[in-house]
């Protein structure tokens, strides 16, 4: 059996060293064949509302899944 693979686009939050910023999160929904279970992964910020205010690890809410991302130099990056 294969998954079913959708890029899919939500409006979110990114918090984290006293920062707060809408943004807007890509990611992609992976769903199995039975429909029981589902997944956001690989998730990326497209557009925030205001840059970080340094390099470091956020958390980023989206369609109902939080994750932790890094800021370095501005650009966005999933986090280690």
């Amino acid at each position: 059996m294969t998954s079913n693979r959708e890029p899919v686009t939500y409006g979110g939050m990114i918090r984290g060293h006293g920062y707060e910023a809408r943004c807007t999160v890509r990611a992609t929904r992976v769903t199995h064949p039975e429909g029981i279970d589902s997944a956001l992964v690989d998730p990326s910020i497209e557009w925030a509302s205001a840059p970080p205010p340094r390099d470091g690890v956020y958390e980023i809410t989206a369609g109902g899944e939080t994750w932790r991302i890094q800021s370095r130099g501005g650009l966005w990056m999933n986090a280690p």
